[in-house]
């Protein structure tokens, strides 16, 4: 009995870890950052286009909304400083990307800070920054490797 009880567990556990996504979502998710102009100062608008590729062999999952923002900026301590905070009102909206489909999300910014008051919007200070890409939401939007190099002038 206890021999059956246990491949009826192990059962049950392999068919509960196998779907679609046994592997993370975003694993062949491969993305590139352009942001035009990469000089600027803060308050100045500039354009910032990600482009998601699916470079594996199934369809993967990613979010199509510009809120909260595709991207995120760090600086030289590989910190999040960027973009400030959205209150998303609109609800997810979830695209599958075909295997070998590509799809980009262009998003304007303005140098806004992630911190900031109720008085007033704070801008990044002068310096050189960071944009990445960034999937998901809340504390899953962590910076993607791979960025682009802006330098907010004084």
């Amino acid at each position: 009995m206890r021999a059956f009880l246990f491949i009826v567990a192990v059962t049950i556990a392999v068919v509960a870890c196998s779907s679609t996504y046994a592997t993370s979502p975003s694993e062949d998710i491969e993305t590139t950052v352009n942001v035009a102009p990469a000089t600027f100062r803060a308050g100045d608008q500039v354009t910032v286009a990600v482009t998601f590729i699916n470079s594996g062999s199934r369809p993967r999952p990613i979010t199509d909304l510009l809120c909260p923002a595709p991207f995120v900026v760090t600086n030289q301590a590989r910190a999040v400083v960027g973009p400030e905070s959205q209150a998303c009102t609109a609800p997810s909206s979830i695209r599958m990307l075909a295997a070998g489909e590509h799809f980009t999300l262009t998003a304007q910014w303005n140098g806004s800070a992630l911190e900031q008051t109720l008085d007033e919007r704070s801008m990044l200070p002068p310096g050189t920054y960071q944009v990445h890409a960034a999937l998901g939401f809340g504390e899953e939007r962590t910076p993607r490797s791979q960025y682009a190099t802006v330098v907010i002038e004084p």
